[in-house]
């Protein structure tokens, strides 16, 4: 009779301490913030989503005074009040969670099933942006129209107020133009992002603009860096210890997740890594950004960028890019000295590629530009010129994913990336180089032989790149396999309406 009042007190104990935890996590994160940053995660986030989080954080604080009173012994006063407010945050918890882990939600779910699921009508402002786009354009008949329609509003629809500021079609358009890079091309790499990895149910209801994926990519920009710099998570993802002990599937999974956990962290719409991306773009094209570059460059996310890129300008990503293993490992002074600008740079970088259209539209339109020279260094003008244009767009394509074989092997750098972000650019240029089926007179795709080791950027990718393309040119690239992903585009538009 005596164990159960003292388990019930080991539990409260463990509850309390869980309580401390969460409330002191969410103290240090804010602690570690920079001036510049509370602008943009209001914007991301939304008054809702802000009153959401103190909510939630309500429901802490009551279950750890609740606790408290069980501990002591001593009855907790206004029960009635505190047991309504932890009904309600548990029930909001409950409703994040399935939002953060579930594909679909159950409350997207029942929603759908009272939802108009009619054709999609755009507001006035996208109706035009649309109607002007220069892939609507060439269309010639109702239902590629209406496809591309669906694919345009599956964009928007994550980020409402980033594309009222710099229109999706206008924009894309301009930046093409500006680096004769494929219209095309450019709209399926900010359609697949708009869902792909953790975002398939779209934004997330009570926060402005933020889906799952956002959830987690903001708590990645915000590692710490006793994490990223940890020589435990080092050690583990260069040894070979994981799968030995766990299998090859469950240790390559444990390695390849310590490995991308730094600040080298992917944002939509395009899903560009914040240092082996958007820092290298920078690097190599400082005259493109030369208003956000300028001394005179006064907002304060933008002057962030700039003063944090200029001070580790020379050091944080160095030639060859495409083998980062060529450069000696930096040692802890290094990171002594550039750990902040580091992590003020990939913050930066994050929000404004999340929330500035045009910006993100440059950086991805320039690397675009520069994975092109390459292939024209490694094939010649020549050989490049002669491949069909559905051949060079997919190549492109099929290098935006992880290069499997360099997990585990880490670069100089512990907090970018370009041993996993760089590397498939050369690996499928130097197989394009001796490939002999690779030419003008081509009838279906080329890719390596072993594109597996792409992941998805050589399989499942492409497949939606497919699917726009034959939207778009009315003719589907042969040896590709073919997605249809319209239908579950469109029900999110409805769900968002």
């Amino acid at each position: 009779m005596r164990f159960q009042p003292q388990f019930g007190r080991v539990i409260a104990f463990v509850v309390l301490v869980g309580c401390i935890a969460v409330l002191a996590g969410q103290l240090l994160a804010l602690l570690s913030l920079f001036a510049f940053e509370y602008s943009p995660l209001t914007e991301l986030l939304g008054v809702r989503g802000v009153l959401m989080i103190a909510c939630l954080d309500l429901g802490v604080l009551l279950g750890g005074a609740r606790m408290i009173s069980i501990l002591r012994r001593r009855p907790f006063p206004f029960v009635r009040s505190s047991n309504a407010l932890l009904i309600v945050a548990a029930g909001l918890f409950l409703w994040a969670l399935q939002w953060m882990f579930l594909a679909m939600p159950l409350t997207a779910r029942v929603a759908l099933r009272f939802a108009d699921s009619g054709p999609i009508v755009l507001a006035p402002t996208a109706a035009d942006d649309f109607t002007h786009f220069s892939l609507v354009t060439r269309l010639s008949d109702d239902s590629s129209r209406e496809a591309l329609r669906t694919m345009y509003a599956r964009i928007r629809v994550n980020s409402v107020e980033v594309f009222e500021r710099h229109p999706l079609a206008a924009t894309i358009d301009k930046y093409a133009s500006k680096y004769q890079i494929d219209p095309a091309y450019l709209f399926f790499r900010s359609y697949l992002n708009s869902w792909y990895g953790e975002a398939p149910s779209g934004p997330i209801p009570f926060l402005r603009q933020m889906t799952p994926e956002t959830v987690r990519d903001v708590v990645q920009v915000h590692l710490p860096s006793w994490f990223v710099e940890s020589g435990l998570r080092t050690g583990t993802i260069a040894s070979t210890d994981a799968p030995r002990l766990l299998g090859s599937h469950l240790g390559f999974e444990i390695r390849y997740a310590l490995h991308k956990a730094t600040l080298d962290v992917s944002s939509q719409p395009y899903d560009l890594n914040t240092f082996s991306d958007i820092f290298l773009i920078l690097k190599e094209y400082p005259g493109e950004f030369a208003d956000i570059l300028s001394a005179a460059q006064t907002d304060p996310l933008r002057a962030a960028l700039r003063d944090a890129f200029l001070a580790v300008r020379d050091s944080a990503l160095v030639p060859p890019y495409l083998d980062a293993y060529k450069t000696a490992p930096y040692n802890a002074d290094f990171y002594a000295k550039f750990r902040t600008e580091m992590r003020r740079f990939s913050r930066a970088a994050y929000y404004l590629c999340a929330l500035d259209f045009d910006f993100a539209t440059r950086v991805q339109s320039l690397l675009s530009k520069f994975e092109r020279n390459y292939y024209v260094e490694r094939l010649g003008a020549e050989r490049w010129s002669s491949l069909p244009a559905w051949q060079q767009v997919a190549m492109l394509a099929m290098v935006r994913d992880l290069y499997r074989p360099n997990v585990g092997h880490l670069g100089y750098n512990v907090y970018a990336l370009p041993e996993l972000n760089c590397a498939p650019l050369e690996f499928v240029a130097s197989s394009a180089a001796a490939a002999t089926n690779l030419g003008k007179n081509q009838e279906t795709l080329w890719r390596p032989d072993n594109y597996d080791v792409l992941w998805a950027g050589a399989g499942y990718q492409l497949s939606v790149l497919n699917e726009v393309w034959t939207v778009v040119y009315g003719h589907s690239m042969h040896g590709v396999g073919k997605t249809s992903t319209t239908d579950a585009a469109h029900e999110i538009v409805v769900l968002n309406r």
